[in-house]
Order: structure tokens, then C-alpha cells, then sequence
């Protein structure tokens, strides 16, 4: 079996900033965004794709539990991987379509489920256009001109369903066509992955994410009321950071593992941003093998009530980087697409191909006006070749490690997660 080299590579950057005006989550009516029409098949996948999000942040967390902050994408990871899949055959594809909680799904069902998500994603409402969010999403393949060809069906597959370009380059002057690629990664990023690659391999696949919003109006932190205290971190230490804190009409949840609220973005909150404490006396690994299991993050939200909440959220930036990424995909059962000797990509070009190299890398920030963060993912493969209400009033203090979330609202769809056990690190 001869393989060669390609990279799959996810770029994803959040840009969130808050607005002046007064209002509550609860006040929304005629701006309320829209419940998307999924197919039962399609209900069925974001289900499981939520479960393939809090799966691949405990498979993370797991393999370096070291790490005081991790920061991962799963919605660019499942995208990256659900461009790839379309190359794949046999086991190959089956394993990958399990790990990605797709396993029971036809090939036009999952490109169809992709497709209806990523458009519902970038409209959530079809009546009204709100100023204050924009999320793009972008994908491309490049490869060299000179030695490969992209087989026909993989290219329409990619261009139908993920409204892919595809871009042959001349190798032979690596520099320029390197500039190329991460040009247009800077363009698809509003800027802030610059970069992004050093060299190029025979055929890559780049994913690029990109979303900016305010906090809803009235839920931003005024800056007077940051103040200096002690964060406790997963061993015990205590370190100084800037909590920031206000009294907010949000919802909340708790049970015995942990307690959570969310802040929305924009004018109709369709996406948000949630913070996961585990209680005290449950260490964030057990509340994170808790989340991990099916069905339970889908209860917690079902679960959410109305509530004033005095919160306390600390300013943080946060870097981090997964260079075993490869390892994590092995971990979460995807081997057989990682071996030259087994796997299958044999719909992609004039060769076929394992994936031998991953890695990933992510900055987040969060501080009074929002959040700013971009991530970049890469794979490589190798082978041998509302109205006033009276509601209950709750304390959500963050000054202990805590998990965050950022959400689409309606599918529930992930985009963005991380672990902050330490915010005070730069």
C-alpha cells in the first residue's frame, strides 16, 4: 500500500466584545432565535456529537492532567473530520464515523448534517440580522500541482457539502506557496492567525472558524468591580487573579457534582458561554468523568432554571497546545485511520493516506468586554510511501479550577471548551 503526506488543518478564533446597554436574557421575544429544522437523523447526530465533544475534552484532559489550562475545539475538529471522512473507505471510515458519533449514518446524511448545521450556524435567525455576533466558517484544500490530483468525487463531495475551495500550487517555490496558505488562513480568521505554517505537505485540509459578539446587553462586567483575590488550583496552591463580578438574571444549574451558569451573547443569545465548577469536595477529574458520560451535559441543560446570579469569573489568557493530538484520536478508538498499514483514504488523490501527525494549538482571553481566543488544529498523514420574575438567588463564585463552554443555543452545538486552572498565567 503506498501512502503519502496530507494535513488537515482547523483554525478557529473567537473575537467577543460586550455592549453598554440594559436589558436581561429574559426580555427576548420577537429577536429569539429560531429552533433549526434538523431532520430526525440529523437531531440524532448533534446529539451525539455533543457527546463527541465533552469525550475528546476528558481524552485530552486525561492525557496530560498536568496541565493547568487546556483549550479545544471540538465543532472545527468534527468538521476537519468530517471533510476527511468523504476520502475514506471501509473500516476506516466506519471507526472514524463512531468516533465522531455519526457510526449508524449514510454518507449523504452525515455531508447533509454538516451542510444544514454549518448554514443554521452562520443564520440562527432568518427574520432578523443581529449586528452585534458574526460567525464565518471556511474550508480549503490545497495541494502540489505538480505531483497530485484531486479524484473528482472527493473534490464535488467537498465543494457540494463544505463549500470547499480547492487550490493546486507550484511547489517548487515552497516560500510563496507557503505564504499563499496562510494568507488565506488570515483572511478567514479576521486577522489573528498569522503564520500558521511554516511548510507545506502534498495535499492539505484546512478548516476555519470564526465568530464575534457581545455580551447580551446588560450582562457585561464593569471594570470597577474586578478586584484582586486568592483562585485555589486543582493541587491545593493559591494564586492572586482578577475576579470580575456582577448580578445577573441567568439560568443556573447544580446537582451533587457540580454547579453551572451561562452568559449569552448579542441581541438574541444564540450562543453562549458556559461555566462548569465542580462542587466542593469533587475533584475537576471527577466531574469532567461525569460530563463525559451520554446523556448527562444534555440533562444538565435540560435542567437549567431561571435565576439572579452573583457571579464571579476570573480575567484569564490562556495558551495551550496538544502536540500528541494523534494519540488522542487513537485513545478515542480512530488507530486504524492513524496506521500506514490499515488505513484506507483511497477517494482523496492519486495515492492513499494515514494520518501520522497531529497537533493543535489555542489562546483564549476573557476579561470585562469578552472573550478573544484562536485555535489552530493540524493533522498530518504518513505512511510506507423577559418580563420581571421573582427568582431563586445563587452565588457562582469561579475562583477554583472550572471548565467553559461556548455553545450555539438551539443544536447545542459546541465550538469551543476548556479547562481554566489557572488564570493568572500568561
Amino acid at each position: 500500500m503506498t501512502t503519502k503526506i496530507f494535513l488537515i488543518s482547523v483554525v478557529v478564533s473567537f473575537v467577543l466584545f460586550s455592549s453598554c446597554e440594559s436589558n436581561t436574557p429574559d426580555n427576548r421575544t420577537e429577536t429569539d432565535p429560531k429552533k433549526t429544522e434538523l431532520t430526525g437523523e440529523e437531531t440524532v447526530m448533534v446529539t451525539d456529537e455533543k457527546h463527541f465533544a465533552v469525550k475528546f475534552f476528558e481524552t485530552v484532559y486525561e492525557s496530560d492532567k498536568n496541565a493547568d489550562n487546556i483549550v479545544i475545539s471540538p465543532f472545527g475538529m468534527n468538521m476537519a473530520l468530517g471533510v476527511l471522512r468523504n476520502g475514506a473507505e471501509g473500516e476506516t471510515k466506519r471507526v472514524m464515523q463512531e468516533v465522531m458519533g455519526m457510526k449508524d449514518f449514510t454518507d449523504s446524511e452525515i455531508n447533509a448534517y454538516f451542510k444544514e448545521l454549518s448554514d443554521y450556524l452562520m443564520a440562527p435567525n432568518p427574520f432578523f440580522t443581529d449586528p452585534s455576533v458574526e460567525l464565518a466558517i471556511a474550508n480549503s484544500i490545497w495541494y502540489n500541482k505538480d505531483t497530485y490530483v484531486i479524484k473528482p468525487d472527493f473534490a464535488d463531495l467537498s465543494k457540494t457539502w463544505f463549500d470547499a475551495s480547492i487550490t493546486g500550487l507550484d511547489y517548487s517555490s515552497m516560500e510563496k506557496a507557503v505564504k499563499i496558505v496562510n494568507q488565506w488562513c488570515e483572511d478567514h480568521t479576521n486577522g489573528l492567525i498569522k503564520g500558521m505554517l511554516e511548510d507545506l505537505t502534498d495535499i492539505e485540509i484546512l478548516n476555519a472558524l470564526y465568530f464575534k459578539g457581545n455580551w447580551s446587553a446588560g450582562c457585561e462586567f464593569d471594570v470597577s468591580k474586578t478586584t484582586k483575590q486568592d483562585f485555589t488550583k486543582e493541587d491545593g496552591s493559591r494564586i492572586p487573579v482578577d475576579l470580575m463580578h456582577n448580578e445577573l438574571d441567568l439560568t443556573y444549574y447544580e446537582d451533587d457534582y457540580l454547579s453551572m451558569t451561562n452568559i449569552p451573547y448579542g441581541f438574541i443569545g444564540a450562543y453562549k458561554m458556559y461555566f462548569v465548577l465542580p462542587n466542593e469536595g469533587v475533584a475537576f477529574g471527577d466531574m469532567v468523568g461525569q460530563l463525559a458520560k451520554p446523556g448527562y451535559w444534555e440533562q444538565c441543560l435540560a435542567n437549567t432554571r431561571p435565576g439572579k446570579v452573583d457571579i464571579y469569573i476570573p480575567k484569564f489568557k490562556l495558551e495551550y497546545k496538544i502536540g500528541e493530538l494523534k494519540e488522542v484520536l487513537v485513545q478515542m478508538g480512530m488507530g486504524i485511520a492513524c496506521d500506514a498499514s490499515t488505513a484506507e483514504f483511497p477517494h482523496i488523490a492519486n495515492t492513499n493516506y494515514a494520518i501520522g501527525r497531529a497537533t493543535q494549538k489555542t489562546l483564549i482571553r476573557v476579561d470585562e468586554k469578552g472573550t478573544e481566543s484562536a485555535a489552530i488544529t493540524e493533522f498530518g498523514a504518513t505512511g510506507s510511501t423577559g418580563a420581571d420574575h421573582e427568582y431563586p438567588f445563587h452565588t457562582f463564585r469561579a475562583d477554583r479550577t472550572f471548565l467553559f463552554v461556548i455553545q450555539e443555543n438551539s443544536t447545542g452545538t459546541i465550538l469551543f471548551m476548556g479547562k481554566a486552572g489557572n488564570p493568572a498565567e500568561e
